[in-house]
């Protein structure tokens, strides 16, 4: 499993296990050495086992890493190693 730290000016670090893109950098190689992945501020985020949904500027979602049960909201992949925009139909 990933470790997620949030830094003060909206960006998420990351490390550890990697094998379902949970550390957002586009690949699935494990590193131990923390890294801010893609560059997208995050306002407030919430992991799972191996996924990760997050709020950015302007109440627009994102979610990565592991999907087999359709966790990430996105449909027609298993997962994710980059932030799959979140569409709800309707407005937050």
């Amino acid at each position: 499993s990933g470790v997620l730290l949030g830094e003060p000016m909206g960006r998420l670090m990351m490390t550890g296990l990697n094998q379902r893109g949970q550390l957002k950098d586009g690949t699935y190689n494990d590193t131990g050495t923390p890294t801010f992945g893609t560059n997208i501020d995050v306002s407030s985020f919430v992991t799972g086992n191996e996924h990760v949904l997050a709020e950015f500027a302007q109440s627009i979602f994102y979610s990565w890493g592991a999907n087999d049960y359709g966790q990430l909201g996105v449909s027609g992949i298993q997962k994710a190693n980059t932030p799959q925009t979140l569409s709800f139909g309707f407005l937050l």
